[in-house]
């Protein structure tokens, strides 16, 4: 009869501290790292910000499809919840442990680049950044998340021949212009919609383009602040140095009102996803390599060279793995 209620769910009681513990489905690293062991280690702990265990991996949990399923709403979650996100960084970074220390930012070692510069068709740096003394998107306070805004509307405003949309206060003409530029201001996918960075959208969000619009950034979107650089052909050393520029005026703008970027000598950047962590680059390089789109084992070629590539046409989009133990770098 035992048997029988407890296949029914009659009368059958979890575990203390296994009352939650949610049926995780998929292939994410939160399902990989999630054992009741941990689960029971971290569902009432709580983070001097308010943040819990559910809220970290809610999304994870709505979502099977996720690769990660986890979002941090403050940088305390890393070290609150560190059993169950040291795993998932362990994971998703190439077995980085709790004791090791990210290296300084500093200009990419790509060698000879020059070689390749007539098959680059356009290179795409990414860059994710969070403010000190905010919480992270996912629980951020209303009133915290326009004070973020308003510090990096100011930070932006230092960078000469940009501007700032609002996309609170959107005109027609404000659209036109972003359109034309290619620039995108969606609020976040379901995976962040489930995390609950889109509340409030679009209250404090916005989107800072520069006079050539190659520059674009975005305020509050999943992080903060997230700075994307675009060039046509050139290298990945240039696009970088273009990249750090914009945020070297930012920081020291933040710097000067009293804040600067969330940080620390463990996991360098802090991001609300853990896949973003160390340097918080990334990087898409397009090139021209018609014989190399062509291959039907482009997949383990591009696994052979520790890479992501991605058959378009008659070029070969790569995309390095994560970054987190390396200095800032793009693809080889």
């Amino acid at each position: 009869v035992k048997t029988i209620e407890a296949n029914l769910g009659i009368n059958a009681r979890a575990p203390a501290g296994l009352e939650g513990f949610p049926q995780l489905g998929g292939s994410s690293l939160l399902a990989r790292a999630l054992t009741q062991d941990v689960y029971s280690q971290l569902v009432n702990r709580v983070t001097s910000s308010g943040c819990t265990l559910d809220q970290l991996i809610q999304s994870g949990i709505d979502h099977p499809d996720s690769s990660i399923g986890v979002y941090a709403g403050d940088d305390e979650s890393y070290t609150v919840f560190a059993p169950l996100l040291d795993n998932i960084i362990a994971l998703g970074h190439n077995g980085y442990g709790p004791a090791e220390t990210h290296p300084a930012s500093a200009q990419p070692a790509l060698g000879n680049e020059q070689a390749f510069v007539p098959f680059v068709k356009s290179v795409t740096l990414t860059a994710s950044r969070n403010l000190s003394g905010l919480r992270m998107l996912p629980a951020i306070t209303r009133g915290q998340r326009r004070a973020a805004e308003a510090a990096l509307v100011q930070a932006l405003g230092t960078i000469e021949g940009g501007k700032y949309y609002s996309l609170q206060n959107l005109t027609d003409a404000d659209r036109a212009a972003l359109a034309k530029a290619g620039v995108t201001v969606s609020r976040g996918n379901k995976f962040a919609e489930a995390a609950g960075v889109n509340r409030d959208w679009p209250d404090s969000r916005g989107v800072w383009v520069s006079k050539g619009g190659d520059i674009v950034a975005w305020v509050n979107a999943v992080d903060h602040l997230v700075v994307q650089v675009t060039q046509k052909a050139g290298t990945v050393n240039s696009a970088h140095s273009k990249l750090q520029g914009v945020l070297g005026a930012v920081s020291a703008s933040l710097t000067s009102q009293g804040s600067g970027f969330l940080q620390n000598d463990h996991l360098g950047f802090i991001t609300t996803c853990p896949a973003h962590l160390g340097t918080g680059i990334g990087a898409v390089v397009e090139l021209e390599l018609p014989n190399v789109s062509k291959r039907a084992d482009l997949a383990a070629w591009a696994h052979h060279f520790n890479v992501k590539l991605t058959a378009a046409g008659s070029s070969v989009k790569v995309v390095p793995p994560p970054v987190l133990g390396q200095p800032d770098a793009g693809p080889p």
